[in-house]
């Protein structure tokens, strides 16, 4: 009897220590490394519960991206940042003024002054409510709202955490809060024939099956940013060595404008970094590295009258963004074989659902996130192109009057097909002229034609001083 005693006695001590031992902290499931600068508890940023017994615990009140907050603040970032919180949140490159202003310019409607101010319509009944329901479901995927595309290298994290931590195939890679943000990280967003695609020497290849990669060893070739790309000459800048934060720090952060061409190459270089050494011009980048400057040589191009009146890259832009013609429809019905050919689309929500109408024996109906709120709605958003190339070189007058390369970006064509089946809108296009002046970050050694042609027009522009007698 004595022993049943003790031996129970032994139990009720020994149950503490059980539970105690089976407890488990965050690390112990999430083993992240942090930076000095945030060595505190989890529970600062994340909420929650640690050490506790099992997930379903831990999680109680949990904050999985803190970084965001609902209304599209700064989220707790701000608490300790708040100089820097304030003036990112400020930015054209975090609320996406200038990419949502211009899809509702290009169709005649007023500009907003953050994508978050973008309307959800209830139901389509009029062109604006049809060009809200495409920006907040399609177009705004690389925002810092929404954690992007599924494939390996198009999610990101969202608010400060976009940037400010490293992600990689497909997940977090690394907890330590960094603000030397490497390139990778820059292209989880510039992506798909947007400027930075370009920095890379990248141009992505055609939707249809037959105009994109063949086959590898019998294989399909990898689609880490959703569609295969062709690989063209890199920037020269990336050639040489520069991260894109070298030249692109400041408008970021809201702390002042990006140094221009002339900064490092003019006569008067005075961009960050640009340091005397043994009587030669030296960038230090971001990385440390030091990085010869050439300077600008003397040739008619480059003469005062020109270089007010055009942008480097009309001349030194090695190719361009040329997709001619881009056709978006939603469809709140659909037969999904009529889209296999069509199902890589840089989408991956796209391309999972028309797989899933394939292959289900009933298919789902054709319902898209929004990427504001995060919940379903029906309408399912395709996009085509007429042609995509490169070698276009379509030079223009931008808003100040100086020659600038242009895309087509905004050649748009909208339609919309009911549940019913009615085409309420059959290729309604844009407004606007449709070509776009804009900056290719394809640098390299200025085409000859090209800056004759740059010379001539600016030559037949100016009126000519007149002789004195």
């Amino acid at each position: 009897m004595i022993r049943c005693l003790l031996f129970l006695w032994f139990l009720i001590w020994l149950a503490p220590l059980n539970q105690a031992l089976a407890q488990k902290t965050c690390q112990d499931c999430h083993p992240y490394r942090l930076d000095p600068a945030h060595q505190f508890s989890c529970q600062k940023c994340h909420k929650g519960l640690s050490p506790a017994s099992g997930a379903e615990e831990a999680h109680q009140g949990l904050k999985s991206e803190p970084a965001l907050d609902e209304d599209g603040g700064a989220g707790v970032c701000i608490s300790c940042h708040r100089e820097a919180s304030l003036s990112a949140i400020t930015t054209k490159h975090y609320h996406l003024t200038d990419e949502v202003n211009l899809v509702r310019q290009a169709f005649g409607l007023s500009p907003l002054a953050s994508a978050l101010e973008i309307p959800r319509p209830v139901k389509i009944r009029h062109l604006e409510d049809l060009v809200n329901d495409l920006l907040r479901r399609r177009c705004l995927r690389c925002h810092v709202y929404d954690p992007g595309d599924t494939y390996p290298e198009t999610t990101h994290g969202t608010g400060c955490a976009a940037c400010h931590l490293t992600y990689g195939d497909g997940k977090l890679i690394d907890h330590r809060f960094t603000s030397q943000i490497p390139d990778r990280t820059c292209l989880h967003c510039h992506y798909g024939n947007f400027v930075g695609w370009d920095y890379y020497g990248r141009f992505d290849h055609d939707y249809p099956a037959p105009f994109r990669s063949p086959l590898k060893e019998g294989l399909p070739p990898e689609r880490p940013y959703g569609v295969e790309y062709f690989q063209l000459s890199p920037d020269v800048h990336q050639e040489a060595g520069m991260a894109c934060i070298d030249c692109h720090r400041a408008s970021l952060m809201g702390r002042g404008q990006d140094p221009s061409c002339l900064d490092c190459h003019g006569e008067r270089p005075q961009a960050p970094g640009v340091v005397v050494e043994g009587g030669r011009l030296v960038l230090v980048t971001s990385a440390g590295h030091r990085l010869s400057l050439p300077r600008m040589e003397a040739r008619p191009s480059h003469r005062e009258e020109i270089l007010s009146q055009s942008r480097c890259s009309v001349c030194h832009a090695r190719f361009t963004f040329w997709d001619e013609g881009t056709y978006l429809v939603r469809l709140d019905s659909i037969d999904y074989e009529d889209w296999s050919e069509l199902l890589v689309q840089g989408s991956s929500e796209v391309e999972e659902l028309i797989i899933q109408g394939l292959t289900s024996p009933e298919p789902p109906p054709p319902y898209m996130q929004d990427k504001f709120n995060h919940k379903f709605y029906l309408g399912l958003w395709l996009k085509g192109f007429k042609k995509r190339r490169w070698e276009e070189m379509a030079i223009v007058e931008d808003k100040n009057g100086r020659l600038s390369l242009a895309r087509p970006l905004l050649k748009i064509y909208l339609s919309y097909l009911t549940r019913d089946e009615e085409l309420l809108f059959d290729n309604l296009p844009a407004k606007s002229g449709g070509l776009l002046p804009y900056s290719p970050h394809s640098i390299g050694q200025a085409d000859a034609f090209r800056s004759l042609k740059v010379i001539q027009r600016i030559k037949a522009k100016v009126p000519k001083r007149p002789v004195r007698p």
